[in-house]
């Protein structure tokens, strides 16, 4: 097993302070120009609650712009019950999680983001690891995909078939993404430990996180789907993709991870994941060209050519960039609409 990465090289998370009454779970609810998603968010959460001896809720707001609709929904929600933090100015994405963690007073810390939601029985079935498995640093269960209406569009790999500690977890993580932040719970002491997440990684920074607590520590695996991760174009994911800004990520993600991971797996290191993207860059690119607006269609082909180092893919992405600077040309030229995208 590979060592601790040097500790000062990320944010320390300070332990709770003696004195304080301390909850089985703190379900942290990180957010930033809230909108309607956080209310189903925050009910999935109020309609499993089991009082506030055994659960902490909050909703942790990062300097929203304009009307803060967070704390509205909190106060209409459930005032009494459900504690609200703003931070006096914007602390990113990074700096947003880790003061959660800082805030969080609960054993157990579930970051669940103002897009996601969980289903009946989440904390119930990963409360299991506590008492099956008391040396786990952290758990997660199988996770929903679901589009900005709410509809599920995909399931999560099946990792393995029955709860309990995954053996082949740090495998998997080397080069995919099993994990999606609603579907995972963390000690705090695995966070005390280890410290905070990244603040130099924005895509990439929970996956990073995974890696690390994986290295380190068993992970207990819950095969029931009972976490939601929704995917929609107001998402940051979405508004890095757009912004070119999730290709530099990974390879920066992939430098830090490496130290963590066995030297047979490194060079398997993050190859899921540029795939997946070059997947994404592709589609995204087809429709962007289909529509007219070839500048975001040929970014997006820049990008599938950063995350296809090897070659294997040249000839896809290259009859693309050949049929969008044509598509250019005959515009340019009055000669004719968008047409679709040819194909592989």
């Amino acid at each position: 097993m590979s060592p601790a990465r040097d500790p000062s090289a990320v944010p320390p998370i300070e332990p709770v302070s003696e004195g304080l009454d301390r909850p089985f779970w703190s379900v942290m609810m990180p957010a930033y120009n809230a909108g309607d998603y956080l209310e189903q968010s925050l009910r999935s959460v109020l309609d499993q609650d089991p009082g506030p001896h055994r659960m902490q809720i909050a909703v942790v707001d990062d300097a929203s712009a304009g009307v803060d609709r967070a704390e509205a929904i909190v106060r209409r929600l459930a005032p009494a019950r459900v504690e609200f933090h703003r931070a006096a100015e914007n602390l990113g994405l990074a700096g947003n999680w880790n003061r959660c963690i800082g805030l969080a007073r609960g054993h157990w810390v579930h970051l669940l983001h103002q897009d996601d939601w969980i289903l009946p029985g989440f904390y119930e079935q990963l409360g299991r690891a506590e008492a099956e498995a008391p040396g786990v640093g952290a758990a997660f269960c199988r996770q929903f995909f679901a589009d900005r209406d709410g509809h599920w569009t995909a399931l999560s790999h099946l990792e393995g078939r029955a709860a309990g500690v995954l053996e082949s977890l740090l495998v998997r993580l080397s080069s995919f993404q099993p994990i999606q932040c609603p579907s995972i719970v963390v000690r705090r002491s695995t966070y005390e430990a280890l410290g905070g997440f990244q603040g130099d990684l924005r895509y990439n920074l929970d996956w990073e996180m995974w890696c690390r607590i994986a290295s380190r520590y068993p992970v207990w695996y819950e095969p029931s789907p009972l976490a939601c991760y929704r995917q929609h174009e107001g998402s940051e994911t979405a508004a890095l993709m757009e912004a070119g800004a999730v290709v530099p990520d990974i390879r920066r993600a992939i430098s830090i991870v490496r130290p963590y991971m066995p030297t047979e797996l490194h060079p398997s290191i993050g190859l899921g994941k540029l795939d997946w993207v070059r997947h994404v860059m592709l589609r995204e690119a087809d429709r962007a060209l289909t529509r007219g607006d070839y500048r975001s269609g040929l970014r997006h082909l820049r990008q599938a050519v950063a995350c296809d180092p090897s070659g294997r893919w040249r000839h896809d992405i290259w009859s693309r960039r050949r049929w969008a600077l044509k598509l250019i040309v005959r515009q340019s030229l009055g000669l004719d609409r968008p047409r679709a995208a040819p194909g592989p």
